[in-house]
């Protein structure tokens, strides 16, 4: 990555504007998970309106057309996610209506996205669901480390980590299924971002006086606690990991800030060129490299040491904060 990005995060969410005081008054109405996926679908519709510099009191018809465009063409999301988002922003405008915000809510006749009626997408009963999670144990922990986090965020395996249901039948009384995940080798560029599930956040901790007395890096990154992970797990749909601010800071100093647009390598690079020898499995993690700003950069090193406090942010994921020790 570069050092030149400028790019700068769209404040959406702030408190003391009409369209956080709209959001607050149509999100006041839905509590727990209902909430949250509200939100998340409101976020993403602000921050297109933000992106673009629109108001949200003034958009029209035409302008939420041309977001339903964007989500179907620009983030490839299935009828079905479409159609869920354009639901909350249908809703959205309503309530807008019955608090006096509008006089008339501008997507009342959006065109809404034609879900087939064959559609794979399965609903699992509690006993369904147990067996899911029972099959996903007996394959190995990340089969079932996955799919109990599916369950336990009620999220559509099909759609949310692009596994296809092939078999659905009973064996001796028990519902089994049989799941193949988004593996592949030889994946081109143009399929790449088929095989994404989503993303997070790792800080790629290297000990650089181990680093430098071998040729290979492997040692110096292999420490036991280095390489930590998440803490959240971001679906494709709601980051998009191709442009989005990456952020670190050393004790609240900010050593690094750049932009994903600023890869050497893209992502669908980086997935072509890693599937042409290596067979990629779901759950597989690719690091996808580090902004300009390491402490061996400066002049003098600015080593990490003992008592320190490393936090990297990225936009649409969160934030991960470690200690040094």
């Amino acid at each position: 990555m570069s050092d030149e990005s400028s790019v700068v995060r769209p404040e959406v969410f702030d408190r003391f504007s009409g369209a956080h005081l709209a959001a607050a008054g149509f999100l006041a109405r839905y509590s727990g998970r209902t909430r949250e996926a509200y939100a998340a679908d409101l976020r993403t519709y602000l921050t297109w309106c933000s992106v673009r510099s629109l108001d949200v009191f003034a958009a029209s018809r035409p302008h939420i057309e041309i977001y339903v465009r964007w989500l179907e063409e620009d983030r490839h999301l299935t009828p079905a996610t479409v159609a869920r988002r354009l639901s909350t922003v249908i809703g959205f405008y309503r309530f807008m209506v019955i608090d006096g915000h509008l006089d008339k809510s501008p997507a009342e006749y959006v065109r809404r996205p034609r879900v087939s009626a064959d559609s794979q997408a399965l609903g699992l009963d509690r006993m369904q669901l147990g067996t899911l999670v029972a099959a996903a144990r007996a394959s190995g922990p990340t089969d079932g480390a996955l799919i109990t986090l599916l369950g336990l965020l009620g999220l559509r395996v099909s759609e949310a980590c692009s596994v296809d249901i092939e078999d659905f039948g009973t064996q001796r009384g028990h519902r089994t299924v049989h799941i193949i995940g988004k593996g592949g080798k030889g994946i081109t560029a143009k399929d790449a971002m088929q095989h994404v599930w989503g993303y997070t956040i790792i800080n790629d901790v290297t000990a650089r006086d181990w680093q430098s007395r071998h040729s290979q890096w492997l040692l110096g990154k292999s420490f036991d606690t280095f390489c930590p992970m998440g803490p959240w797990l971001v679906s494709a749909d709601e980051c998009d990991g191709s442009n989005t601010n990456v952020r670190c800071f050393v004790n609240g100093e900010l050593r690094q800030n750049a932009n994903t647009t600023d890869l050497i390598f893209n992502i669908p690079t980086l997935i072509e060129t890693l599937s042409a020898g290596i067979t990629l499995y779901p759950g597989d993690v690719i690091a996808t490299g580090t902004p300009v700003g390491v402490g061996i950069g400066f002049k003098p090193p600015k080593y990490l040491q003992s008592g320190d406090v490393v936090r990297v942010e990225i936009d649409g994921i969160g934030h991960l904060e470690n200690p040094v020790r």
